[in-house]
């Protein structure tokens, strides 16, 4: 995507992260949550690909995704042992767990 946001933004591409301005942050920003494309097309089911394994649910406490064996470590996503079919359910359990532990772990006394 870099060389996409450098094109569309018209930013230099041989500046250095620590030289970006604050506008372009800005515009960086804008352009990761409104980026317009269109699909044209969808690859073939039998191409489908999701990760199975990882860590075993019964090791995590469901309300907040933390690990049962080691406290403040938290899981989400694809590091947990959950599949499902294909259609958006692996990227929900993805966004819902990763929600659930990133809420969680802000409320871990520091």
């Amino acid at each position: 995507m870099i060389p996409v946001f450098i094109e569309l933004l018209n930013l230099d591409g041989e500046k250095e992260c620590h030289q970006v301005s604050s506008k372009e942050r800005k515009q960086i920003r804008h352009l990761l949550k409104n980026l317009p494309f269109r699909i044209t097309n969808h690859r073939p089911f039998k191409e489908a690909i999701i990760t199975a394994g990882g860590i075993p649910t019964n090791e995590i406490s469901p309300k907040t995704m933390e690990s049962k064996i080691i406290k403040g470590l938290y899981f989400a996503g694809e590091l947990i042992d959950l599949d499902a079919d294909t259609g958006g359910y692996n990227l929900q359990i993805a966004y819902s767990t990763g929600w659930v532990a990133g809420n969680s772990c802000m409320k871990e006394d520091i």
